[in-house]
């Protein structure tokens, strides 16, 4: 405490998660096996060949995401006459990283020279550019009409790739609140709170070069990042109505509005009314009305594009 009436308060939470998840070897489909692959005995060109890569053992997913928490601010009281006023006013900032590790994925260039042209150079299979054109280096032959074990270690390690992926989302803002009684009515107390807040938001998505770039067996994507922020201000009033009375108890209603102003998007206001019915002591009746509004999200708003398997 920093006075009789006021303190301080402050908040701060690290969580870092570490996961995994398994799943089967990628599916390599649409590519064409060329008519001159070591590994095409048709003589002609065998489009959209599919085979799935179980040499690889499966693909994995990785997580590493950490979230950090910080508030800090000052609360207290005050008193004006006979009314005692509670307020608060502070400082919010959360941050979350995430940084994700895919393997098991393919490169579609390196795939695409694997399955063209190849020949035995030396007795040792090497891709080429055309029938006794130059070697494309690195490059080794993929067999994908063989069984599983059939598409070597050295083709797997050429045309494999681990993704790299980068998100960051980062949320900030300032409070202040104050409520109390205003009058006293005959059921009791009229009672209020209200408030303004800041809020700023911001994201982005950094997916790895070749799933950018459309190279990658797996679902392409386009980096995403954007931000907006927020005014508001809202207002909340409990009236109590009847008390102690034959055939009410208690009878009171709750009356709120907020109004928001987005940066990106416009402004809105919303509303709620509520009651709260107490006939006799064993039976109560609560009726609530109220409107809600979502504004578009970071991601709603400036995501890349991406696909999908649809159905």
């Amino acid at each position: 405490s920093l006075t009789d009436n006021v303190s301080v308060r402050t908040e701060m939470l690290y969580n870092e998660r570490v996961s995994e998840q398994l799943l089967a070897a990628m599916p390599v489909t649409g590519l064409t096996l060329d008519a001159d692959s070591l590994y095409n005995p048709y003589d002609r060109d065998l489009i959209s060949v599919r085979r799935r890569f179980g040499e690889t053992g499966g693909r994995s997913f990785n997580q590493n995401v950490k979230n950090f928490h910080f508030y800090g601010g000052l609360e207290g009281y005050f008193e004006v006459g006979e009314r005692t006023f509670d307020w608060d006013v502070g400082y919010r900032y959360d941050k979350t990283d995430s940084n994700d590790l895919t393997y098991g994925l393919f490169n579609l260039a390196n795939l695409r020279n694997a399955y063209g042209p190849s020949e035995l150079r030396d007795g040792v299979p090497v891709c080429v550019t055309a029938p006794g054109g130059d070697i494309i280096a690195g490059c080794v032959p993929v067999n994908p009409l063989g069984p599983l074990g059939s598409i070597s270690q050295g083709a797997i390690d050429y045309t494999s790739f681990t993704a790299h992926d980068s998100t960051m989302v980062e949320s900030k803002g300032i409070t202040v609140n104050l409520s109390g009684s205003i009058v006293e009515l005959p059921a009791g107390t009229l009672g209020f709170a209200a408030g303004y807040e800041r809020r700023k938001e911001y994201g982005q998505f950094d997916p790895d070069a070749f799933i950018a770039a459309g190279l990658s067996t797996g679902n392409g994507t386009l980096p995403t990042r954007g931000g907006y922020d927020l005014d508001e201000v809202y207002l909340e009033l409990s009236i109590p109505v009847l008390a102690d009375l034959p055939g009410a108890e208690l009878l009171d209603f709750s009356v709120a509005s907020r109004y928001s102003d987005y940066s990106n998007f416009g402004d809105t206001t919303n509303n709620k009314v509520g009651f709260r019915w107490k006939p006799f002591s064993d039976l109560l009746i609560r009726g609530n009305y109220a409107e809600g509004f979502r504004a578009p999200s970071i991601n709603n708003l400036f995501a890349g594009d991406s696909d999908s398997y649809e159905s």
